[in-house]
């Protein structure tokens, strides 16, 4: 039994691996992506988030996760995984949001989710080709309409 256990974890983790690196093609349409567009992602992207019908001044940061947890079991390196957070002065008052579960669709083309104290919802990002500039719309979840959101990244 132990045995199996073993094989069973090291499966799990060639597996993981194998799905964490990435793969040449889009699942979905059958297309390459373009080749290590998304290394160039973390980072902080100045820009103008629309909230309330005004542009809203802006910061995005997308980050990589170091590690990842398997709950009460065990924390391995998660390569890849990417993070986030924004803040955005709206009526002078700051207010901070989440990222998370982002997934690349298309080359160039990043969704996640958003999480804030006005609620969860959707956002889509459009980089540019050296990844320094993103077009991005968002949503809120369970309403159709769309609203802009876009950065530029910071020169360090």
């Amino acid at each position: 039994m132990r045995k199996n256990y073993k094989i069973l974890l090291a499966a799990m983790c060639v597996t993981m691996l194998i799905l964490i690196s990435g793969c040449s093609t889009n699942w979905l349409t059958g297309q390459p992506y373009q080749e290590g567009w998304s290394r160039g992602l973390p980072g902080s992207y100045d820009g103008v988030i629309v909230s309330g019908g005004n542009n809203c001044d802006g910061v995005t940061r997308i980050y990589r996760l170091s590690i990842f947890e398997i709950p009460m079991v065990v924390k391995l390196p998660r390569i890849g995984t990417l993070a986030g957070d924004y803040e955005f002065l709206e009526n002078g008052n700051k207010i901070s949001g989440t990222l998370y579960d982002f997934q690349a669709h298309d080359p160039l083309v990043l969704k996640c989710k958003w999480r804030d104290k006005y609620g969860t919802g959707s956002l889509e990002m459009l980089f540019s080709e050296d990844v320094a500039q993103f077009a991005g719309q968002w949503g809120v979840d369970g309403y159709a309409e769309k609203f802009g959101w876009n950065g530029g990244k910071k020169v360090q």
